[in-house]
């Protein structure tokens, strides 16, 4: 809630009716800004406001730096920009869990001041598919629980997961498991 208040506002010289207010009356300018509000400039009621379904709405995958400032020593706490231009934008594949996403932007971050450089924290393989900690984990414990070889995993997760989702990306080989595993 402290995120709603700018430093400006003064959120601790307001009593809890004052912040309610602030709040609603940021959430009724959001509302009308994002075409949510089904009342007219008079206050007449326009009709009932359409339901929004989740298949109209998916999330955006962007994979990048998990820090939005310079964490350098010397540097005092800076904010980091995009260094990646938007013609130099890898596109790769996501497996997220047992999703897969076609053409995730990858972006890389610097601080302007010590000139470093923040990348995002994942594991890279050469054919440019990444992986998250839910399917290297599915690997370890397939492996580990199942006795399952590389070559298993690979064909258990096409067989499984692969086959079932409508994405343009290649299926998954054996040395891509391995350096899941490894």
């Amino acid at each position: 809630m402290n995120s709603m208040f700018c430093h400006e506002e003064n959120k601790s010289q307001l009593d809890d009716d004052q912040v309610t207010t602030h709040i609603g009356i940021k959430l009724d300018g959001l509302s009308k800004v994002l075409g949510l509000n089904p009342y007219d400039k008079r206050g007449h009621c326009c009709g009932k406001l359409k339901s929004v379904s989740e298949q109209d709405i998916q999330l955006v995958h962007v994979i990048c730096p998990q820090s939005f400032e310079c964490e350098a020593m010397d540097c005092q706490p800076h904010a980091i920009l995009k260094k990646t231009q938007e013609y130099h934008t890898s596109r790769v594949t996501l497996v997220k869990g047992t999703k897969i996403y076609d053409k995730v932007p990858v972006l890389a971050g610097h601080c302007p001041k010590c000139k470093a450089i923040y990348y995002a924290d994942h594991e890279h393989f050469v054919d440019e598919r990444l992986v998250d900690r839910v399917f290297s984990g599915a690997v370890l414990n397939g492996s580990y629980h199942f006795h399952a070889s590389f070559s298993a995993f690979m064909e258990f997760w096409n067989d499984s997961f692969q086959s079932t989702q409508y994405t343009t990306s290649r299926k998954f080989s054996q040395r891509q498991v391995w350096q899941a595993f490894v």
